[in-house]
């Protein structure tokens, strides 16, 4: 079977069934029977996992929040006749505060995954991801976030499959899927999986134990990462009882 990787871009902040799971398990303490499949060590060996940036990237990302907050407060100093604006220096300074919370809420959130995935608490399976679904009304969405429903295949060590319905995650806006050749559902009932449509494997990320519709395609896994562990999964796992796609639906 081929494993060609999928081209949507998943955001990395997991979902909210996966981060409940996480927080229910020992997730410091190792594993006492973690899987012989795991594939932590070979993501290990394209990036940091999960991939969070790195630290001097965090630093210049910081750097460029305060400094265009002292170059808007210069500006607004130097239109109102060189007269001290509190107050746009209040806001700038609020807004780099906010943004320098956030990043060290995500480092520490980062360093709790990342001792997670070490420890064994983190399986991840190749799915088949189906055609997605614009869930317009999803009521955690917002400007910000695109919620989408498609249809999985997650394959087991075994070479058994699994198909899951109507599974949540979250994407770029539906222009920019397109853009990039994503097939999109026009409704939710037209959602498809077969040979002729869909969107490609990607890793199913899920809390040794818990089930897997509890599962994230949020992974936090890097591109070279997804194809080493592609790579491992196809000539490293026993695929024989994986049968070809239907035609259809």
């Amino acid at each position: 079977m081929k494993f060609t990787q999928t081209s949507i871009p998943f955001t990395n902040r997991y979902n909210s069934v996966f981060l409940n799971d996480l927080e229910s398990v020992p997730y410091k303490d190792k594993h006492e029977n973690p899987s012989p499949y795991n594939l932590h060590k070979v993501f290990e060996s394209q990036g940091p996992v999960p991939d969070g940036g790195t630290l001097l990237e965090g630093i210049l990302f910081l750097g460029i929040i305060m400094g265009a907050g002292s170059f808007i407060s210069f500006i607004t100093w130097t239109a109102n006749g060189r007269e001290v604006p509190w107050l746009t220096i209040l806001c700038a300074v609020g807004i780099s505060l906010y943004h320098v919370v956030d990043y060290v809420k995500w480092r520490l959130f980062v360093r709790k995954l990342a001792t997670a995935w070490k420890n064994g608490w983190i399986d991840c399976y190749p799915a088949l991801i189906g055609s997605l679904y614009y869930d317009k009304k999803n009521v955690k969405a917002d400007k910000a976030k695109y919620f989408y429903l498609t249809t999985l295949m997650v394959v087991a060590p075994s070479g058994e499959t699994r198909t899951i319905e109507e599974f949540e995650a979250r994407s770029e806006s539906p222009r920019r899927l397109i853009a990039q050749g994503v097939a999109l559902a026009s409704e939710r009932h037209k959602i498809r999986l077969d040979a002729h449509q869909h969107n490609g494997w990607t890793f199913l990320a899920v809390v040794r134990g818990k089930p897997l519709e509890h599962g994230s395609l949020e992974t936090g896994l890097g591109r070279p990462q997804v194809a080493a562990g592609l790579d491992r999964v196809r000539y490293g796992w026993p695929l024989d009882n994986v049968g070809p796609l239907p035609d259809t639906a």
